[in-house]
């Protein structure tokens, strides 16, 4: 179906614009392989995970649920996963900053994976829609 064509364009788009960003945020300074480990967990904890289990609640249900699933979910599973990090990677380097004072960073890829989520949802509601009114 096309509306999992777009959403996998989207995410493929997505997943490298938002490594890429948090790969580069502070300006290249030679590669790292610590650094590189550290960027790959940040992205599985607040995109990959959250995408795919996000996701797959959404597949399992329908109506309202899904809708509700795909609006949250994602960036409540952001937050929770950039917490993790935050405990492992942040807090002992960097006393200084607290969680609270980071946590509006889940805010974004959260959005944008319920906006890639609600794209096959969207299309089979249009298409049950039209089905009801032929």
């Amino acid at each position: 179906m096309i509306a999992e064509r777009i959403q996998l364009v989207g995410w493929i788009i997505f997943i490298f614009y938002y490594f890429s960003a948090k790969y580069f945020v502070g300006g290249f300074t030679g590669f790292s392989i610590g650094y590189l480990v550290s960027v790959i967990m940040l992205v599985m904890l607040t995109a990959i995970i959250p995408f795919y289990t996000a996701k797959w609640l959404t597949q399992r249900t329908t109506g309202v649920p899904a809708f509700a699933t795909a609006l949250i979910l994602p960036t409540a599973l952001t937050a929770v996963g950039l917490s993790l990090y935050f405990v492992v990677f942040i807090a002992p380097n960097y006393p200084s900053i607290t969680l609270p004072g980071i946590l509006h960073r889940a805010v974004e890829p959260g959005v944008a994976i319920s906006v890639l989520l609600l794209i096959p949802l969207l299309a089979s509601l249009m298409r049950s829609e039209e089905a009801t009114d032929a």
